[in-house]
């Protein structure tokens, strides 16, 4: 109720507006050269100081992961990791895990009363 009363009390030119602007916002980064060089600017330069923009194969490269990476991971494991190699990774992890814990009581901030309930 309160979202339809705030999109009729905007004025429709201005909705168009927002909304116009919204997309190609979005879709900056992956359209031409002079829309991907304002985005950059302003995002990244201008708000967070990124001097220098990655080169487009880069780029490519983080798209295409962030779109694919879980998916085709998952293939992957299926195709060349069986049960047993899962099993053996699950080992390593925890005997990782073991050891990591071990040198952590050896830390001398940790073994602090202030920092450790026994």
């Amino acid at each position: 109720e309160k979202a339809a009363e705030v999109m009729s009390s905007i004025e429709p030119d201005t909705m168009l507006a927002y909304l116009r602007w919204n997309a190609a916002s979005s879709c900056a980064p992956y359209l031409s050269k002079a829309f991907v060089d304002t985005h950059f600017d302003f995002y990244e330069k201008t708000l967070s100081g990124t001097q220098e923009i990655k080169p487009r194969w880069k780029r490519a490269m983080a798209f295409t992961e962030n779109a694919l990476g879980e998916a085709l991971g998952k293939i992957y494991c299926a195709r060349y990791f069986d049960e047993s190699s899962k099993q053996r990774a699950l080992e390593t992890v925890e005997k990782v895990r073991q050891a990591l814990e071990e040198r952590l009581k050896e830390v001398d901030w940790i073994k602090a009363d202030s920092t450790r309930n026994e």
